[in-house]
């Protein structure tokens, strides 16, 4: 049986480029009907922004397999450890006993897919007045925003969206437009109504660093657009509310802000506002 999707889309997130291609200003864009190109801005100072792809079966399984495989020469080792623990305290000693290992609490890390891909702000496509504008060409398919780099602009996650996000779909021969997107840190003021409450929110015991903030401002037909774009289809994304995920990237937590006619919470649920229902 397969492991659930979710769990499996988790454990493949690596600091990789997911087949993505980031055009800068000094590129020239030809169009490309076999890709899907992804569109939004940021301020003029920004972190970098963390995208994950769905996997698609083919890649579930052929994970799986390679999971399977792994495991079953793991396992025995593993027994053997355990064995010998358990011999150790039954002679006295004091010796910890590992739990059994199962394909459930396997730790495996496959390098073979890579679905992240991270979107360095310091490479726009186009710099306007008040943002800088973003370009990426992509393999089609279901994407959505998991987490905020900061360290000295390097690629590494700092903050996991593992609590609430959007996703949107990517398709072949078309631009989709997401929008502005904001970053701050949490628990500290922000000039972007859409941040404002959550990041001068006052926090007890705030970590050191505060994990970053981040808001979306879904696409506007005032916000602007090169005029250097392939000549394909421009398209306002359709936005959806993603659920939870497990913090596979062992980074600080946090949540994107509530995005109009998007996403939203209550309590610890992530709602789909379009549905009405929480989101998977």
């Amino acid at each position: 049986m397969r492991a659930p999707a979710a769990a499996i889309l988790a454990a493949l997130l690596l600091p990789a480029a997911a087949s993505a291609q980031q055009f800068s200003e000094k590129d020239v864009v030809t169009a490309d009907a076999n890709r899907g190109y992804v569109l939004f801005r940021l301020p003029p100072r920004s972190f970098n922004i963390i995208f994950m792809r769905y996997l698609e079966p083919r890649e579930l399984d052929r994970f799986d397999e390679a999971r399977r495989a792994a495991f079953a020469v793991e396992k025995p080792k593993a027994d053997a450890k355990r064995a010998a623990a358990l011999a150790d305290q039954a002679a006295g000693r004091d010796t910890k006993v590992p739990d059994e290992l199962t394909l459930e609490t396997f730790d495996f890390r496959y390098e073979l897919i890579s679905n992240t891909f991270v979107a360095k702000a310091r490479t726009p496509f186009a710099v306007g007045t008040n943002d800088k504008t973003y370009l990426y060409g992509l393999q089609p398919g279901t994407y959505a925003i998991v987490g905020i780099s900061y360290t000295g602009g390097g690629e590494h996650m700092n903050s996991c969206t593992c609590m609430g996000s959007v996703k949107f779909e990517v398709k072949p021969g078309a631009v989709v437009d997401l929008g502005f997107i904001m970053t701050g840190m949490l628990g500290q003021p922000s000039e972007y109504p859409e941040l404002a409450d959550y990041t001068g929110r006052k926090i007890a015991k705030l970590s050191q660093p505060p994990p970053g903030a981040i808001g979306l401002r879904p696409y506007e037909p005032s916000m602007s657009r090169p005029a250097t774009l392939p000549a394909l289809p421009v398209e306002a994304a359709d936005l959806r509310a993603q659920g939870k995920i497990p913090n596979f990237f062992y980074s600080l937590i946090t949540r994107m802000a509530p995005v109009k006619g998007v996403l939203d919470y209550k309590l610890d649920k992530v709602i789909d506002v379009k549905s009405g229902e929480e989101a998977p």
